[in-house]
């Protein structure tokens, strides 16, 4: 196939929400890896697993808006790593998912101990529940759960905080979202990311994780009563400004809009 389209109610992919940040830019361009961590990570225009097939056939992938048909050139392509135009280190995004799950298992018996992760996530994959973010210390895991069957007050949650006790301590943070800067070589521009992390002052970050590849750094911050999901979406407009707005010397996506 010369390409595959997706027709959608939006031009394409967006640096941030635009129904909650007003100056969210269109991305002209992405890699299908750099396309499926920003969807993983809060983008809803595109499910994570469906760019796969199309990234084994280098088969490029060009996302529509279904009200401007004739505005073709206005899309967001996603292509082979080799194929971009631009391949500098850029930040692409800011992206937050709500309703998260923040699980720490703890024990002293952790250190030094082969097998324990492997015990440790037993009990997830024989219940279904799928993990998401992970941090790692001497003496506890802390992990998020995206989705568990039954929501947190079901028997299914239950089950897997009864099985993880008998090899750690449990605790679980039942109200967290993840704030997600997503790009492409991040680490090399972290010491000009300053005042987005400055931000995140009076907030109560209980884990920091950054991606293996590079191409995400991700918040998970506790929510309450006090912290809402419009003052999480009020944070992401903050780091947006910060990162994708102003003139600071740190690279941002290319954009069409």
């Amino acid at each position: 196939a010369l390409r595959y389209e997706i027709w959608t109610d939006v031009h394409g992919m967006f640096t941030s929400d635009p129904r909650t940040v007003v100056k969210a830019r269109h991305i002209r361009e992405l890699s299908y890896r750099e396309a499926q961590e920003l969807a993983a990570m809060g983008a809803k225009v595109l499910h994570p697993r469906c760019l796969g097939p199309t990234s084994w056939g280098d088969i490029p992938v060009e996302i529509h808006n279904t009200f401007d048909p004739k505005n073709m050139s206005q899309c967001t392509r996603i292509v082979a790593p080799d194929m971009l135009q631009d391949r500098d280190t850029t930040v692409m995004a800011i992206a937050r998912r709500l309703g998260q799950v923040l699980i720490t298992l703890s024990t002293l018996d952790m250190h030094g101990t082969s097998g324990f992760l492997s015990r440790a996530f037993q009990p997830f994959e024989q219940l279904g529940v799928s993990v998401d973010l992970i941090a790692t210390s001497q003496y506890a895991v802390s992990m998020t759960l995206d989705y568990i069957p039954g929501g947190v007050e079901g028997e299914t949650f239950q089950q897997l905080v009864e099985l993880l006790s008998t090899i750690s301590k449990v605790h679980v943070h039942k109200r967290c979202c993840v704030v997600s800067i997503v790009g492409r070589r991040l680490r090399t521009v972290l010491h000009l990311m300053d005042e987005a992390f400055r931000e995140l002052a009076q907030y109560n970050v209980l884990l920091l994780s950054e991606s293996t590849e590079d191409l995400n750094l991700s918040f998970v911050i506790e929510q309450s009563d006090r912290v809402g999901d419009k003052e999480i979406d009020l944070l992401v407009a903050k780091l947006h400004y910060a990162l994708l707005e102003k003139k600071r010397g740190l690279p941002s996506a290319p954009s069409s809009l």
